[in-house]
């Protein structure tokens, strides 16, 4: 049963992000150093998910809201440790119902009426800190042999999702690579 509902998670969360991406894509902003996306329809327990995979992607902080009956957004913000969650949220604390986290994962609720108000706030906020300039180091873990990359591997670093600040996704080395590919 936890099988079938972790399934049903990854679909949904799958979706978003996907969704997320398109946003993105058309979003006239790109270089603006934090992103902030707002979706009625994204459910409130994977928009922390949907943050760490645009944050990924993208290369910046992100806050993915999530959007309720009652006027209030929920939102889950995801970076890497040069830009402080905590004190960004506690920056913008004035437009925030209530607020939460740590350096590099926080979360909020937020009037719908005041969320262009924190998206510039959150703007200004990474401006002041240099965001646009920040270079995210990769980090590999272990040393891997091509040998040993397999379905097998594939499927036992899959039941170890989802991927996060407490749970990283695990990064492998190799030697002997050719760069086929680069992507920012």
């Amino acid at each position: 049963k936890c099988e079938e509902i972790n399934k049903k998670r990854k679909s949904i969360c799958k979706r978003s992000v996907q969704e997320a991406f398109c946003i993105m894509d058309d979003k006239p902003s790109k270089n603006l150093p934090f992103i902030l996306l707002a979706q009625s329809n994204w459910h409130h327990g994977i928009i922390g998910l949907i943050a760490a995979r645009v944050m990924d992607k993208y290369k910046k902080p992100v806050a993915i809201l999530s959007g309720d009956k009652n006027g209030y957004f929920r939102g889950s913000v995801r970076s890497k440790k040069e830009f402080d969650v905590s004190k960004a949220l506690e920056s913008c604390s004035m437009y925030l119902e209530k607020h939460g986290g740590h350096s590099c994962a926080g979360g909020f609720t937020i009037k719908a009426e005041n969320i262009q108000f924190l998206e510039q706030k959150l703007i200004e906020y990474a401006q002041e800190k240099n965001i646009n300039n920040i270079d995210y180091v990769v980090e590999p873990e272990a040393y891997i042999d091509f040998s040993n990359i397999n379905s097998d591997l594939i499927s036992t670093l899959n039941l170890m999702e989802p991927f996060g600040n407490g749970n990283p996704k695990p990064i492998f080395w190799s030697r002997g690579c050719e760069v086929m590919e680069k992507k920012y």
